[in-house]
C-alpha cells in the first residue's frame, strides 16, 4: 500500500508541478533565445497556472513597452514622421535591395530656404507649424504618387531642423526616375 501511495504521489507531482514548470521553462527559454515571440497559456491550474499567466502578462507588457520605445526612437517628435536614424536604417535596406536585386531609387533632399528668418521673425511656434504643415503636404503628395503608380511605399523623414528626405524605390523604365546619375542605381536630387 505504501508503494502505491508513493507512486501516486510521484505521478501527481509530475503532472501538476514538475511538468507544467518544465513547459513554462521551455517557453521562457525559447522567448529569451529568440525562437518564440510570446508565451502561451499552459492550461495548468493552481499556483503553476497563475505563475504562467503572470509571466505571460509580464512578457506581453514588456513587449508593448519595447514597441512603444522603439517607435518613439524612430519618430520625429514634432512631425510624427520618421527621424534621421530610422531613415538611415530603412534607406540602407532599400539601397542594398536595389543593388543586389536590381531596380532604382531616388533620394530627394528638401531644405526650407530662410527658415531661420521665419523662426526669428514669427517665433518658434509658427516655425513648428510650418514644419508640420510641410510634412503633411509632402507625405500626402508622395502617398498619392506612390498609390497612383502602384509603387513600393516611399520612405519620408525629417533629418533635422528644416531638412527632409524622401527615398523612392522604383523599377526600371517605370518613369519614376528620369535619367541615371553616373549609372548608379540610386539617383540623388536636391531641392531648396
Amino acid at each position: 500500500m505504501s508503494f502505491v501511495s508513493v507512486g501516486l504521489m510521484i505521478a501527481l507531482i509530475r503532472r501538476f508541478i514538475t511538468n507544467p514548470i518544465s513547459v513554462l521553462d521551455r517557453q521562457v527559454t525559447a522567448v529569451m533565445s529568440g525562437e518564440n515571440e510570446g508565451i502561451k497559456e499552459t492550461g495548468a491550474e493552481g499556483e503553476i497556472g497563475r505563475l504562467t499567466g503572470n509571466i505571460k502578462q509580464l512578457h506581453d507588457q514588456s513587449q508593448r513597452a519595447l514597441n512603444l520605445v522603439q517607435q518613439a526612437s524612430w519618430t520625429d517628435t514634432l512631425t510624427g514622421i520618421s527621424n534621421r536614424a530610422h531613415f538611415n536604417m530603412l534607406a540602407a535596406d532599400v539601397v542594398d535591395t536595389v543593388t543586389t536585386q536590381g531596380g532604382h531609387c531616388s533620394l530627394l533632399f528638401i531644405d526650407i530656404d530662410h527658415f531661420k528668418f521665419v523662426n526669428d521673425k514669427y517665433g518658434h511656434e509658427v516655425g513648428d507649424d510650418l514644419l508640420k504643415t510641410l510634412a503633411l503636404r509632402i507625405e500626402a503628395t508622395i502617398s498619392a504618387i506612390v498609390a497612383r503608380r502602384q509603387m513600393v511605399p516611399a520612405i519620408f523623414a525629417r533629418l533635422s531642423g528644416d531638412e527632409f528626405a524622401v527615398l523612392v524605390q522604383s523599377t526600371p523604365r517605370d518613369g519614376t526616375i528620369r535619367g541615371n546619375v553616373r549609372g548608379d542605381p540610386c539617383a540623388v536630387f536636391q531641392r531648396s
